[in-house]
């Protein structure tokens, strides 16, 4: 990849990860949700009702949210709602919804998740907001790559 070899790139790829200053890559706790110990009130009191809200605002052509009353996606929700609270230290309500629709909005641009994809998948709500499946639409996994003409 590099004319100066691998050591030289790798040495750069870090470089350059260190003055990048992006709290989803480089809080360890990231995901962690209910298992990091917390103080802030905000975090613990998740608006699942505004969460949904916002899901149905940013991505009105994804599957809508019917039926979100089991055990299972009640407690993911906190989770995913725990962990962007508590990684990017905020403390008011509308800020955190605010970044929900940021990841949210990374959802609507990316053409495999937005059913623009070759297979047609929309993800749904439980889709994001799974704590494998979320650091990975923040990193732009999923992001739309053209393929390269032959």
């Amino acid at each position: 990849r590099s004319d100066k070899g691998w050591n030289q790139c790798w040495q750069n790829w870090v470089k350059r990860h260190i003055q990048r200053k992006n709290p989803f890559l480089d809080n360890p706790n990231l995901g962690k949700g209910t298992n990091v110990p917390s103080n802030n009130p905000l975090a613990e009191n998740c608006p699942q009702d505004k969460i949904i809200a916002c899901y149905h605002e940013v991505l009105p052509n994804n599957p809508p949210v019917i039926i979100w009353n089991t055990e299972k996606r009640i407690n993911q929700l906190k989770d995913f709602w725990r962990a962007l609270v508590l990684d990017n230290e905020i403390t008011e309500e509308q800020k955190g919804l605010d970044l929900v629709k940021w990841v949210f909005s990374k959802v609507k641009v990316a053409a495999s998740l937005n059913g623009q994809g070759n297979n047609g998948f929309k993800a749904d709500l439980e889709f994001i907001t799974s704590p494998n499946n979320l650091p990975r639409i923040i990193e732009g996994f999923y992001s739309y790559k053209p393929q390269q003409q032959r």
